[in-house]
Parts: C-alpha cells; sequence; structure tokens
C-alpha cells in the first residue's frame, strides 16, 4: 500500500551527523531522515528482502549496531526519541522492496546499543594509547606449500635477480 510509507516522499538525504560523546566527536550519514516523522530510514540492497530472510542480513552486517548508532546520535542532537527503518530492496526481479524497523526497545537495538558501546570503548582505549589492533607493519613472506612444485622444470626463476 503506497499511502502506508508516503512519509518517505518528505525526507532530507544523505544527512551528516557529528556529536560528542565522552568528549570524541562522533559521525554517522544517513540516507534519510523523516523529521515530521522522526524516522531515520536506511536503503540496503539485498538477495532477499523477506523478513526471515533480510533479518539474517541484518544480523550478519550488524545493522542493528549502525540502527543504535544513527538513533543515539539523533537523538543527543535533537532531544527527540527516533525510529529507524530499513528498506529493504532485492538485486534481482522481480526487484522487490520491504520496509523493517527495528523498535527502539528491541533486542536488536539493545544488542547494537552494546556493540557500539564495546567499539567505542575499543576506540577511547586505541585513541589514549595510541595503538591500534591489527597486522604488524613488516613480515617475511613465504610461499605456500601448494605454490611450491617438486620439479625444477615448473619453478621460473628470473636470471637477474
Amino acid at each position: 500500500n503506497p499511502r502506508v510509507f508516503s512519509w518517505l516522499l518528505d525526507y532530507k538525504p544523505e544527512v551528516s551527523l557529528v556529536w560528542e560523546r565522552d568528549g570524541y566527536l562522533c559521525k554517522a550519514r544517513l540516507d534519510m531522515a523523516v523529521e515530521q516523522a522522526t524516522i531515520i530510514a536506511d536503503l540496503k540492497t539485498t538477495i532477499t528482502a523477506s523478513p526471515e530472510g533480510f533479518a539474517r542480513q541484518i544480523a550478519k552486517y550488524h545493522y542493528h549496531a549502525q540502527a543504535a548508532w544513527y538513533v543515539d546520535g539523533m537523538e543527543r542532537l535533537t532531544g527527540k526519541p527516533w525510529r529507524f527503518w530499513l528498506i529493504a530492496a532485492e538485486k534481482q526481479r522481480p526487484f522487490l522492496v520491504s520496509c523493517h524497523h527495528i523498535a527502539p526497545n528491541s533486542i536488536a537495538m539493545i544488542v547494537g546499543r552494546q556493540e557500539c558501546d564495546t567499539a567505542f570503548e575499543l576506540y577511547k582505549t586505541c585513541q589514549t594509547k595510541r595503538n591500534w589492533p591489527g597486522y604488524e607493519d613488516s613480515v617475511e613472506v613465504e610461499l605456500p606449500a601448494w605454490a611450491i612444485h617438486e620439479e625444477e622444470d615448473d619453478v621460473t626463476v628470473p636470471l637477474d635477480i
């Protein structure tokens, strides 16, 4: 029913948010914000927009954490409660579209907020210690066993080394 989602027609696209949390600047880039409905919406392409299939995508790609981050940022900036919707558009025919609401007090939003809090604490620790997790700067590389041939004729070595 097109009238159910007519609120989507009066939105601000690509809204940038910047707010402070614990003395750190935080950012977000919303696909759309519908001020009169206090709704944040994000468009996602997907293989399936079905409720069950897209719920798996939400979990796999941590869209629930994105929802929590966006809602928390918007609420800090406006002082009003906001809701989060994902608009799922299928990549293949018949290109079905569905809207998925992550409710403010849902398990998905609570878990998403916990994931954001954990990531934010790690960020603060890394900033303070000036130490970021990752790979070593330089490692000596060896070929994997499957890439080394036993027969000399199969190995070509450049002569100008």
